[in-house]
Parts: C-alpha cells; structure tokens; sequence
C-alpha cells in the first residue's frame, strides 16, 4: 500500500462505535459511528479497511499473472476487473 493517501494500518475498533490508528503522534480517529444496530458491523467493516486492501491487492495481482485472465478468460477477467475498480475506488480514483 505504498502509493495510498490514508492512515497506515492496522486500524483498531472501539466497541462498534469508533475506528482509530495508532501513530507516532498519538491515536488518529479514522471514523465514528452512530449507535445504531448496524453500528458494530459498520466499525468492524471499516476497521478491517487497510487489511482488505492489501489482500484484494495481492488477488489482482494473482489474477494478472493467470494465462485465463490475458487470454479472454471471462471469470477470472471479471474478477481481475472488480479487483481494479474496488482498488480504483478506494483510491478515490473512480
């Protein structure tokens, strides 16, 4: 994640209702949600973020080297797609 514009990871969850970093300058509050029903999923979801970047990285990049999805393989070249468009988006690329 080296050409990302966001906190580092990992980030932690505070009982469903804030997100926050550790850093060198102290603790960095990344979000906060409203105590709602979905608020724990919501904290967990958003904590969980720099994680699942870089595993959705590390697939795209699996997908890129599979001779199926250069060959007009339509799965994988689906999922090599909405690899680079959910990287793109979280990038605030799209």
């Amino acid at each position: 994640m080296s050409d990302t514009r966001w906190t580092p990871g990992p980030w932690q969850n505070d009982h469903g209702l804030r997100v926050y970093a550790e850093t060198p300058a102290g603790f960095a509050l990344i979000a906060s949600t409203k105590h709602t029903d979905a608020s724990s999923g919501d904290a967990a979801l958003i904590a969980a973020a720099p994680d699942l970047y870089a595993a959705l990285e590390k697939c795209k990049r699996v997908l890129s080297d599979l001779p199926s999805t250069n060959q007009g393989g339509t799965r994988t070249r689906a999922a090599y797609d909405a690899a680079r468009a959910a990287l793109a988006k979280a990038r605030g690329e799209a």
